[in-house]
């Protein structure tokens, strides 16, 4: 396995999350593979592991960095709602990005 310098190595995995998100909002999770996600960041299958454990790990990294916008997102909807679940239920309407990365569990 190659060595990547500390430059490298972030240009990578920012590389492999732009590309994940992108890849996970178009296919879903389970159809996209690691090959797709390498090829496109050109670096080797086993590579990944030296970034993420599994996709799934990478997913969850997706999901922690979205979380201030959401939040950021969601607030204002529950208090204009002035109902919680109306509020959620806006903010889980298409567009958003957490309906799109909720879908693509699915997917």
């Amino acid at each position: 396995m190659p060595t990547f310098s500390d430059n490298e190595r972030i240009h990578i995995r920012a590389a492999l999350i732009n590309t994940a998100g992108r890849l996970f909002v178009q296919q879903g999770l389970k159809k996209t593979s690691l090959e797709e996600l390498t090829a496109a960041v050109g670096i080797a299958k086993s590579s990944f592991y030296s970034f993420f454990t599994s996709k799934e790990e990478l997913y969850l990294e997706l999901l922690m960095l979205e979380r201030p916008a959401a939040e950021a997102s969601l607030l204002p909807l529950l208090a204009i709602s002035g109902d919680t679940a109306a509020g959620i239920a806006a903010f889980c309407a298409p567009p958003s990005v957490i309906s799109m990365l909720a879908r693509s569990l699915s997917a």
